[in-house]
């Protein structure tokens, strides 16, 4: 489960631009576990379950979700790459 202020990555779409946002609600539902409320930096806002967040970032909009943990662990594997090919 996550927590209220859990900041969560968005990679958005050709519609819509990524962005950072935090979760400010948790509330249970029917449907799933849970159901949290994301509000982005900007204003926009979404419901999400669990199952849209991902835990593992690649850096595409696969998972259109991602924590603040995954993200950082994918630029810091991307930057360890690109420092081995420039040496």
């Amino acid at each position: 489960m996550y927590e209220v202020g859990q900041e969560i990555y968005y990679t958005g779409d050709m519609a819509n631009r990524s962005g950072w946002g935090k979760i400010t609600k948790v509330e249970p539902c029917v449907y799933d576990e849970y159901v949290y409320t994301y509000e982005m930096a900007d204003g926009r806002v979404f419901n999400l379950t669990p199952k849209i967040i991902g835990q593992k970032f690649e850096g595409h909009a696969g998972t259109r979700f991602v924590t603040l943990e995954a993200y950082k662990a994918y630029k810091k594997k991307v930057w360890a790459q690109y420092e081995k090919e420039s040496a």
